[in-house]
């Protein structure tokens, strides 16, 4: 499936089409060129999501993508993974995808704030 210095795009669509009944209405796709750089496009339908992998500027050769059923959130771009996590502590940017839900938030925030890190996601079905 996967061919040695060639675009994935077709395979990530291939993949989504195979697991589209884990989540259909959150999508997150980082596109990493070939020097490291990267794009992420975000869509809370699939149609989007699709148009971005089927773009021309966004052919490439790696990507992490993300489809979700939203469980906690509500299906808005901003509750979609990836997730960014920056702080001056931090060496690096981190761009952070998981499934599931983190059930300490409230207590967990409150430290995580007080070391700079801001949430840019909230549960907000609970």
């Amino acid at each position: 499936m996967f061919k040695k210095n060639e675009n994935v795009n077709m395979d990530v669509i291939y993949q989504m089409e195979d697991q589209i009944s884990r989540g259909q209405e959150g999508f997150g796709i980082i596109f990493i060129q070939d020097d490291g750089s990267y794009k992420v496009e975000r869509a809370t339908e699939i149609n989007k999501a699709l148009l971005d992998l089927y773009r021309d500027s966004n052919q490439c050769k790696m990507i992490i993508a993300h489809h979700r059923t939203p469980t906690s959130s509500e299906n808005k771009i901003k509750q979609t993974h990836p997730i960014l996590v920056d702080n001056l502590k931090l060496k690096h940017k981190y761009l952070i995808i998981h499934n599931g839900v983190i059930h300490n938030t409230d207590e967990r925030k409150l430290e995580h704030e007080k070391n700079g890190f801001m949430y840019t996601t909230e549960n907000t079905l609970s």
